[in-house]
């Protein structure tokens, strides 16, 4: 034992697990200050929950980075975070949903409210609130003469009718959805099933953004009418009205839209952490970027326009004629047995219905780690809840 070797840590592995650390760390750190930003425009907008959930966000990675342990670890919660961030989205999918029905206001008649319809078609919210703003102001002081305020009034009763055909159809989708739901179950049809029922999961997100829809058809009609009475007044109130009905699902998309945007710096950070190049501060590689060389020729992407070049346009016959020739006999086993005439079939079938009745054997012996055996349970436990 006196003249056996002391031993000795690998400084090689030491650091390795070192650079590793650090590979972390960066893209931790780096995802900190992006989160931090993103609740700071949430607290500028006045999205409270927005500024909880990122806060709540960075917490928890300062809380990870303490106990900062290997790469899967880390990854595992960029995951929880992504998860958090995902709820979130799937619970303002429905604002999202809306901004894209809202393209069927285009083709309306003309009128004074032209722009403020462009504005709501593109999914312009904003702009659709300042333009209703101006039209309730020129409404309320006089600015609308006869022919403007009766064109007015009929742009109003289209939008009114057209909302209450969006709310109407996405209702009955509902209800036929259930039905079919329910006659599947009946049938046994569970699978076919399962998957309407995530589609009308899907519309259940939409009902709060759709019922707001169905609220500013109910003052539109309102609105309408008061147009029609000759109550001016009362009609720009009602304007007034639906800028603020409009100021809430603009908040809720500008909301969607900083999530979506969470949820990429999330996926950022994960390519920086796995990046072998940049040691986890980016680069072309992993953020996507990656450098443009030439001028549309050789190897990489080029930068500039490919140069012309003359291709052959000549007609080339491609017809191959075919060459038939019989099948080669190939040996793939031998079976044991004896041969006798017209009994191999029912033999067959006697050896399938054994083989059915045993007990499947299990493909290794090797028994999964507890951890694994953890994420493996809560991976099927989300794909049964549909995650």
């Amino acid at each position: 034992a006196m003249f056996v070797p002391a031993a000795r840590e690998n400084p090689g592995a030491r650091t390795d697990a070192e650079v590793l650390r650090q590979q972390i760390e960066k893209s931790q750190q780096s995802l900190q200050i992006r989160l931090a930003e993103k609740r700071e425009q949430a607290r500028q907008k006045g999205l409270q929950e927005a500024q909880d959930l990122f806060l709540r966000l960075e917490r928890e990675l300062s809380e990870a980075s303490k106990a900062l342990g290997d790469q899967r670890d880390a990854l595992a919660k960029l995951h929880d975070l992504a998860d958090q961030l995902e709820k979130r989205r799937q619970e303002l999918g429905g604002a999202n949903a809306v901004e894209k029905q809202l393209e069927q206001l285009k083709n309306l008649s003309q009128g004074p409210a032209d722009k403020f319809l462009q504005a709501l078609a593109k999914g312009n919210v904003k702009l659709a609130m300042k333009e209703l703003e101006k039209l309730q102001k020129d409404l309320a002081e006089g600015k609308l003469d006869e022919a403007q305020r009766k064109a007015l009034a009929n742009q109003v009763a289209e939008m009114q009718k057209k909302l209450q055909q969006l709310t109407e159809a996405h209702r009955k989708t509902q209800d036929d959805l259930k039905a079919k739901i329910d006659q599947l179950r009946k049938a046994g049809q569970d699978a076919q099933a399962e998957k309407l029922q995530e589609q009308l999961r899907k519309l259940q997100q939409q009902q709060p953004q759709m019922n707001q829809l169905q609220e500013l058809a109910n003052k539109l009609g309102q609105c309408a009418k008061y147009m029609e009475a000759g109550q001016a007044d009362e009609a720009a109130k009602m304007l007034e009205q639906m800028a603020a009905d409009l100021e809430g699902l603009a908040e809720q998309l500008d909301e969607f839209q900083m999530l979506e945007e969470a949820m990429d710096e999330l996926d950022a950070a994960r390519k920086r952490m796995l990046c072998p190049k940049c040691g986890g501060a980016g680069c072309g590689e992993c953020e996507g970027e990656e450098a443009l060389e030439g001028e549309g020729l050789g190897k990489g992407r080029g930068a500039g326009p490919r140069p012309e070049e003359e291709n052959p346009v000549d007609f080339y016959n491609t017809r191959t004629p075919p060459k038939v020739r019989p099948g080669a006999g190939v040996v793939v086993g031998e079976v044991d047995g004896p041969t006798v005439k017209g009994d191999v079939r029912q033999r067959i079938l006697q050896e399938v219905e054994k083989a059915k009745a045993q007990p499947t054997d299990p493909l290794t012996e090797q028994r999964m780690s507890r951890k694994h055996r953890q994420h493996a349970q809560e991976y099927f436990d989300k794909f049964r809840e549909g995650k």
